[in-house]
């Protein structure tokens, strides 16, 4: 599993399955969707904003916020987005 930190590898199996599960749900919803992260927590299946916001970190090593910006505004060569100037990309709030 590729973007797991070896935190994560610690929890019992089903316990890692289900969170899993929400975790990628959650990376879905905040690189396609403009939803809130507390939203996306409610959508993924976390019962809290809080609980989304420790297993995504602890699973991920990054916020939710930070894993938002970084798949919606990716960075190329030079420090520029590697969009073209007039793209904006789905789900993005203007």
């Amino acid at each position: 599993m590729i973007g797991y930190t070896p935190w994560y590898f610690h929890l019992p199996d089903a316990d890692r399955e289900y969170e899993a599960a929400w975790v990628d749900r959650a990376k879905e919803m905040l690189a396609t969707t403009v939803l809130t992260v507390a939203e996306v927590a409610e959508h993924a299946g976390f019962a809290s904003v809080h609980y989304l916001s420790r297993v995504f970190r602890e699973a991920t090593g990054q916020t939710p916020t930070a894993f938002r910006r970084q798949v919606q505004n990716p960075v190329g060569v030079g420090g520029t987005s590697s969009l073209s100037p007039g793209l904006v990309m789905a789900g993005t709030r203007s």
